[in-house]
């Protein structure tokens, strides 16, 4: 009985073996490949929404480059350290006050905390945006994957933006001056291979302007054009995309195709100035 067991066992054995050649023996972690992601994101644009979540979470996250520092937790405190540093926002030099670098102008270094919360914060959603841009049909007429698609190319536009003017002086006078790395879905690969010197103002600015006219068209023709159109506060519509356009029109001095697109978000907002 014990030989017959054995020798059913070895079969059994043999017939696995043999069955493992016709098997899929791609691995299966917890990690997808671009192409499965692209594949599952090309079958079904709506699960791209995910995509979107990432990219809207990294606004606000805590103790992604400092776990002891107070004041990284996202863009909420990039916009209050470039507060204090202005003259609308009063804040005593004294007590516990975490700002107190950007109150006495003392973080304007490569290596202070803001400065690198800064750079990693706008820099990680960068990388997030150029993933739901490489995994999404550019092509696709339908009316979701423009409109996730085009969350991508409008949060990568104010990222650069917000770069753009904080790593160099304003548009205007500069644009020969160096600004800051341009990494996108084409050069990610290259960039974190060899790094990427930093580009022109004006060519970080063509940067801006491609990403959001891009946003712009696809937004409108998603149909999403004002406030009621989105699932969420932290979705863009054509309105806030015409918006964050209207800035970088004014901080390059063209202040009539700002106005426009100003009134654009005004009107389809259905906002009250």
């Amino acid at each position: 009985m014990k030989l017959l067991n054995k020798i059913f066992s070895i079969a059994v054995a043999g017939i696995a073996m043999v069955g493992c050649n016709d098997l899929d023996t791609a691995p299966m972690g917890s990690t997808i490949t671009s192409d499965q992601r692209e594949e599952v994101l090309g079958g079904n644009p709506a699960m791209a929404e995910a995509g979107v979540n990432t990219i809207a979470s990294n606004f606000k996250q805590y103790g992604k480059v400092y776990s002891d520092e107070h004041t990284d937790f996202g863009y909420p405190s990039i916009m209050l350290a470039l507060d204090v540093r202005g003259a609308d926002m009063v804040s005593a030099y004294t007590g516990y006050n975490r700002y107190y670098a950007q109150v006495a102008y003392s973080d304007i270094t490569a290596g202070s905390s803001i400065t690198n919360i800064i750079w990693y914060t706008m820099y990680k959603q960068i990388y997030a945006c150029n993933s739901l841009i490489s995994s999404l049909d550019k092509e696709s007429t339908d009316k979701t994957n423009m409109y996730y698609l085009g969350q991508a190319y409008a949060v990568r536009a104010f990222d650069y933006h917000v770069l753009a003017q904080l790593y160099q002086h304003t548009y205007l006078g500069n644009e020969t001056k160096p600004c800051v790395p341009i990494i996108t879905e084409q050069n990610e690969a290259e960039a974190a291979a060899n790094g990427m010197p930093r580009a022109s103002v004006e060519d970080v600015y063509t940067q801006i302007l491609g990403d959001i006219d891009t946003a712009i068209e696809l937004l409108e023709n998603s149909g999403r054009l004002g406030t009621t159109s989105r699932n969420d506060k932290k979705f863009v519509t054509a309105s806030t995309a015409h918006g964050l356009r209207a800035r970088v029109y004014m901080c390059m001095g063209r202040w009539d195709e700002a106005a426009a697109d100003a009134q654009y978000a005004i009107t389809n907002s259905k906002a009250t100035p």
